[in-house]
């Protein structure tokens, strides 16, 4: 969906210049084909795709302590680019915990508070939880930005790439890597 929406500034193989055909950890699958990747190798590679950007996405790939390649996790490529990071976490019970832990081991690895943004993806099962974890997330990780962001499906977003599906996703993308919200700020 985000390829069809850019206007084909970057190749296929820019946007996803590593894949692997099995959703697993990329070490598992690296180590089955007898391959390493350095984290080296993948700073390279962003920083290229990166001079041809105004903003570039980079999406993790389940979370922190996920290892990419023999010895470096996701949190080591993080630290590295020194980038503004968005946790993204599932609005339900239990991201209270799991979204508290992810920002603090940001913090250990030396991300500042003012580089950190969590965005709390609502689904199509909100449970009792739903409508209080973004205030408690917001008073626990001040001065982190929380914010809500909408079930996408609602506007076709998985089912199409029709028109009304990337403006959604696109101003919601926009306002999360621009880092244009405010505090409890909601989407619609």
């Amino acid at each position: 969906m985000l390829q069809a929406g850019q206007r084909g500034e970057l190749s296929d193989a820019e946007v996803n210049p590593f894949y692997f055909s099995a959703p697993v950890a990329p070490l598992v699958e690296l180590e089955k084909t007898r391959r390493n990747i350095s984290l080296k190798q993948v700073i390279t590679k962003i920083r290229r795709i990166g001079k041809k950007c105004d903003r570039l996405l980079i999406e993790g790939s389940g979370g922190l302590m996920v290892p990419l390649g023999k010895g470096w996790l996701v949190e080591d490529l993080i630290a590295k680019l020194d980038c503004r990071v968005i946790v993204v976490a599932r609005n339900q019970l239990g991201t209270i915990n799991h979204t508290l832990l992810t920002v603090a081991r940001l913090r250990d690895k030396g991300i500042k508070r003012r580089n950190i943004m969590v965005a709390l993806m609502g689904g199509r099962k909100a449970d009792a939880s739903s409508a209080s974890n973004e205030k408690i997330l917001a008073q626990l990780l001040r001065p982190v930005s929380v914010v809500n962001v909408p079930d996408l499906e609602r506007y076709g977003v998985k089912k199409s790439v029709g028109k009304l599906a990337l403006g959604a996703a696109k101003r919601v993308l926009g306002q999360l890597v621009l880092g244009d919200v405010r505090r409890g700020g909601k989407y619609s």
